[in-house]
């Protein structure tokens, strides 16, 4: 029974490890390739699970095969730290993706898509602010998010029955639906002589020059945000994952710690 459990341990650890070595990859990946990453906002999170975990997942496995028991000690402190570090950034995550303070329907291209309300006091001050806006609206525009006009057609085209289109692409990348406009081609949309089909910001903000389209669209604020808390629920998701196979580590280690120590007591009693 103690080899197995020995051997689940290094498996499981192995699996941790890993998966830290993943994360940080994944982080560094975020900061050189921006690309449809500009909010950057999982490279911070990534790296400092990947960092904790991949160092305390090495530390189970050089105390576990070279039998040092203070290591072991300072490892199980640090797992069950990086477990209650995950739970609540997990659990963080689960409040601002899922809690609905007011639902907010904006027709974008052909559907209607329903997102969480972006006016909620967290989202706002940490996205939306002018500083912070003025950033992430750069870097769509210099990394190319809409440099493929047709493609996005295309697919506009072929998804707007089944609502799978980026809300990002078709939030930043082309005027809202509602003001009307009329299509010349893939890169230029024309207003109507008697104006905006509706008096929306968004229309009277749309351009057709490449660096600007609807960047500072309130429709883009909406699909960058649906965006965001896209990649953030995948991410609960790995961190949900990852808090369960901890948990079983620490339950193995501490049952065989204290199988050790009444061991020894044992032995000492006798003696």
């Amino acid at each position: 029974m103690a080899r197995i459990s020995h051997v689940v341990f290094i498996t499981l650890n192995v699996f941790t490890s890993i998966f830290g070595l993943v994360c940080v990859t994944g982080s560094i990946y975020f900061y050189i390739e921006k690309g449809m990453d500009c909010q950057q906002v999982l490279q911070a999170p990534l790296l400092i699970s990947g960092l904790l975990t991949f160092v305390v997942s090495v530390m189970g496995l050089l105390a576990s095969c070279f039998r040092i028991n203070s290591l072991l000690i300072v490892y199980i402190l640090l797992m069950f730290f990086v477990i209650l570090l995950h739970a609540a950034f997990t659990l963080f995550m689960v409040f601002v993706a899922n809690r609905n303070t007011g639902i907010v329907a904006i027709k974008l291209g052909f559907e209607k898509q329903f997102v969480h309300d972006i006016n909620r006091r967290w989202l706002k001050r940490y996205f939306l602010s002018a500083k912070r806006w003025s950033g992430i609206r750069d870097c769509l525009a210099e990394s190319g998010v809409c440099s493929d006009q047709d493609k996005i057609a295309v697919s506009h085209a072929l998804h707007f029955f089944k609502g799978k289109l980026s809300p990002l692409l078709v939030g930043c990348c082309k005027p809202p639906r509602f003001c009307g406009f009329q299509q010349k081609n893939t890169t230029f949309w024309e207003m109507p002589r008697r104006g905006p089909a509706v008096p929306n910001s968004d229309c009277s903000t749309w351009s057709n020059n490449q660096n600007k389209l609807c960047f500072d669209c309130n429709s883009c604020k909406v699909g960058a945000v649906t965006d965001i808390i896209s990649k953030w629920r995948t991410l609960t998701k790995s961190f949900f994952i990852f808090i369960l196979v901890a948990f079983v580590i620490l339950i193995i280690t501490t049952s065989s710690r204290r199988k050790i120590m009444n061991k020894r007591k044992n032995i000492d009693s006798r003696a």
